[in-house]
Formats: structure tokens, sequence, C-alpha cells
């Protein structure tokens, strides 16, 4: 709550361990719309819905070396593994469907995922910020193509991302990144050559 200067324990018990009330190493959480909490347990390999006021998680998927959640446009959930698998989660009434995506790698696959954002058509836009880019995958493609950045180097350059922590696609293609490195959020219109600042430049995104 607001002023509060003391955090209350909300998932996880005791340290580290395998029981429904214990994490082993939480790589990633998502709240959702009913307040519940997802978490990517990696060092349990499941993934577990937390509801609210409730001590204990349920595992909704389990055996992945999930690495990080997000949600699509859709409200379906997307994770990653280990191994650079992309998945999509889906509810459909009382059946739940995991289905793999697409192995995120071609010839040079992302160092970080840090977030992803799936399009309407299909595509899947990852954030790769260890590469200062932006990757695009095309749904029946296992290959990717940079679509913004791509520099090793760090710049301020609009021609260039540096950190790219997030990532989200509108209707028309566009593309909307916030860039830890540069404290800015810019907009890549479908096949620009550089990035137009709509917030930024100086102030703190994440």
């Amino acid at each position: 709550s607001q002023n509060t200067t003391i955090g209350s324990l909300v998932a996880g018990s005791r340290g580290a361990g395998t029981r429904l009330d214990q994490l082993n190493r939480p790589s990633g959480v998502l709240l959702n719309n009913d307040g519940d909490l997802i978490i990517c347990d990696s060092g349990n390999r499941r993934i577990q819905l937390w509801s609210r006021n409730i001590l204990s998680g349920e595992t909704f998927i389990g055996y992945v070396d999930c690495r990080q959640i997000f949600f699509d446009e859709l409200g379906d959930l997307l994770f990653t593994t280990n191994k650079n698998g992309i998945f999509q989660f889906t509810w459909q009434g009382n059946k739940n469907v995991t289905t793999f995506m697409r192995k995120a790698g071609g010839k040079f696959p992302p160092k970080s995922a840090s977030n992803m954002s799936l399009s309407r058509t299909g595509n899947l836009y990852v954030a790769d910020s260890g590469n200062n880019r932006i990757l695009k995958y095309t749904l029946g493609n296992d290959d990717m193509d940079v679509v913004a950045g791509g520099q090793e180097w760090q710049s301020s350059d609009l021609a260039h991302l540096t950190g790219p922590a997030s990532v989200i696609v509108d209707d028309k293609g566009a593309l909307y990144i916030s860039e830890n490195g540069n404290n800015r959020l810019v907009r890549w219109t479908v096949g620009a050559k550089e990035g137009v600042v709509i917030e930024g430049k100086k102030a703190e995104l994440c």
C-alpha cells in the first residue's frame, strides 16, 4: 500500500523447496486480471498459479525449464525455456492447451529475451536486450529478422537501440519499444530505419 516501508510475503515460505507453498529460484511473475500471481518457478521446473489470499500455489504447467513468462495481446500466456523454445499456453474453457510455437534461434539466437509481443497475425516480436535489437519471428518460419536496432555497441542514435526492455506491436505493425539504456520510449513503423521518440530521453522507463 501507499507509504508502506515493509513488504509482505505473498508467495513462497521458509526458503527454497518443492512443496506447493514453496518456490525455488522464481525467474518471472505476472499478475492476471483477477489479481492472482502466475509464477515461473524455474528451480522446480513448473509454472504456478497463486490465487489471492491462498498460501500455496497450483501447478498448471509442469516439467518445463521455464525462464520468462509474458501475456500476449489476447491474454494467452507465452513462456520461454532454457533452450530458446517459445511456447504458448491457452485457456480454452475446461481444457488448457500448451503449444510449441517456435525455437527462437536461427543462425543468431537471442542473447536475452527480456520481453515478447505476439501480433494478431501470429508474428512474434522479441526484445533481445543483450544484443540491442528487436527480433521478428514469422508464423511458420523458424528463422528470424532483425526489425529494429541490432548493433553490438551502445548508442543514443535513433537508428539504434540500447538495452530494449519491452516491445509491443499495434494493429498497423508499428513497434513501441522501451529502452533502459537510453531512458526513452520509441516507435518504429514498418520498414523504418530509425525510431521516433515518443516519451523520455531523460525519463526513467521500465
